[in-house]
């Protein structure tokens, strides 16, 4: 019986910054669907672009977790860079942080609290099964 080759969710944030431990839990949740999690901040490779990297790992990924507390505008480059790539994006912010790049203001954006991961991560999960059952779906 051949297996699927497992989905991969890539997690676009500033390397800088508290999100590290929300991305902990977001690998957790999203191993426990069977999908796999790249965050960037910890896998460059020494030498090359880093702009390059991040446009091949965006290409790469199934779908995308997008992080733009603060509105870094490498996240926000990465971010439209997905969109251009017409990436699946669950686009997140911490709540109480200033309102996003009007460009972004049409968009859903998940906005959390970092002391309640929990509710961050039944919505990821649930965004996450939505477009699983569509790859298997079309895999079928």
């Amino acid at each position: 019986m051949n297996e699927s080759p497992q989905l991969t969710c890539l997690v676009l944030a500033p390397f800088r910054g508290g999100w590290s431990a929300v991305h902990e839990a977001v690998v957790a949740t999203f191993s426990d669907l069977g999908i796999g999690t790249v965050w960037l901040g910890a896998s460059f490779d020494v030498g090359g672009l880093i702009v390059e990297s991040v446009q091949q790992a965006i290409v790469k990924a199934d779908l995308i977790v997008a992080d733009i507390t603060g509105n870094n505008p490498n996240t926000l480059y990465e971010l439209g860079f997905a969109h251009a790539h017409r990436k699946p994006v669950l686009i997140v912010s911490e709540r109480g942080q200033e309102l996003p790049p009007f460009d972004i203001r049409g968009y859903v954006v998940l906005q959390y609290d970092p002391s309640d991961r929990e509710s961050l991560l039944r919505y990821m999960r649930v965004w996450a099964q939505r477009y699983t059952a569509v790859e298997v779906a079309a895999a079928s």
